[in-house]
């Protein structure tokens, strides 16, 4: 096999919007106290015959209990009852941490939650530096203590600390498990060359054995095969790949693909681009969900495939995208924002 061959993306299956729906506005947000929710990626696990929901309401997890999926694809999303978390044992200078994606262990009792976290500047939110942290539970989510970062941005929070003049974003945390690893996506617009996406690597045993432990681990950087300037770039704009928003990222159970959705913005026009990949560092030309870009503010999205147990791994040829859509958008965007499911088909070329 030539250089060249190893560094062609894999091809990539076509991606099409079966139908769109509302699911909860901004009515029922409010009449919950959802005041900041769906704040990012949510993630689920099953418990028994219940799906236990958790997801960003601003700083702190709200945990729901719902039945488990009625079809394959859709879960019983909506801003009714549910418990506010806050993250334990977190340092003190972090202003906000919640999420998120999430791997539950049931055999060993343990469920992670992969937050998104920041530090404000002088207590203004909408000017922040953030980081990717881990925090575990053994009671199902109804609590969880603070196991440390995964991935911090390239700038220092001492040096951002010092200036503080603009927002350094790191993503979702959205993460798959293949061949035993954990590999987790990031953003990074603070590295000298910036990130577009990254990702940080771990082995499922180690970090799983250390959270019984109550213990993090060290978690080691993917290196990109096609990006000779910026060894740790998955996605090089050059390529033709946008300047990524937000995202998520699952695994197609059959053929072991990655498939990642993200958001982006572009002169106030807003798109979600889907992109496959064999091995997680190699991806497909981005492919948009909208015909048109659209004004609405489409931010945050989830994937869900709505198979017990398994909402990161595609099965079939159907998924659920979960994505928070908002008229007015930016830091206003909870006055308006109302929450979207996107049923997906996939097929082969």
């Amino acid at each position: 096999m030539s250089a060249h061959d190893r560094h062609d993306p894999p091809s990539a299956p076509v991606v099409v919007v079966r139908d769109r729906a509302r699911v909860v506005d901004a009515e029922e947000r409010r009449s919950h106290a959802r005041d900041h929710w769906v704040d990012g990626t949510f993630g689920r696990f099953e418990q028994g015959r219940r799906s236990v929901v958790l997801s960003p309401n601003g700083p702190n997890v709200l945990r729901q209990e719902r039945r488990r999926p009625r079809r394959r694809g859709v879960i019983d999303l909506d801003a009714g009852p549910g418990t506010d978390v806050a993250i334990s044992g977190l340092p003190p200078l972090v202003d906000y941490a919640s999420g998120g994606p999430v791997f539950h262990d049931d055999r060993r009792g343990v469920t992670l939650l992969f937050y998104h976290g920041e530090v404000h500047h002088l207590g203004d939110a909408t000017r922040f530096w953030s980081f990717i942290g881990v925090a575990v539970s053994r009671d199902a989510g109804e609590h969880f203590r603070d196991l440390g970062p995964v991935v911090e941005p390239h700038e220092s929070l001492v040096h951002w600390l010092d200036h503080g003049d603009r927002c350094v974003e790191i993503g979702s945390g959205g993460f798959v498990v293949a061949d035993g690893e954990f590999d987790l996506y990031f953003t990074d617009a603070s590295a000298p060359m910036p990130v577009n996406l990254g990702a940080v690597h771990a082995p499922v045993d180690e970090v799983v054995d250390a959270a019984v432990r109550g213990e993090g681990v060290a978690w080691r950087r993917r290196r990109s095969r096609t990006n000779p300037f910026d060894t740790s770039d998955l996605f090089p704009r050059r390529w033709g790949f946008h300047f990524v928003r937000w995202f998520d990222v699952a695994v197609d159970r059959e053929t072991g693909r990655r498939l990642m959705i993200y958001s982006c913005e572009s002169f106030g026009r807003w798109n979600l681009f889907v992109t496959w990949s064999d091995d997680g560092t190699i991806w497909s030309a981005p492919t948009p969900l909208l015909e048109r870009p659209s004004a609405v503010e489409r931010l945050y999205v989830t994937i869900d495939s709505g198979v017990d147990g398994e909402p990161r791994r595609v099965v079939a040829s159907e998924l659920s995208l979960y994505v928070v859509a908002s008229a007015v958008g930016g830091f206003d965007r909870w006055d308006d924002a109302t929450i979207e499911r996107w049923n997906l088909s996939i097929t082969e070329r």
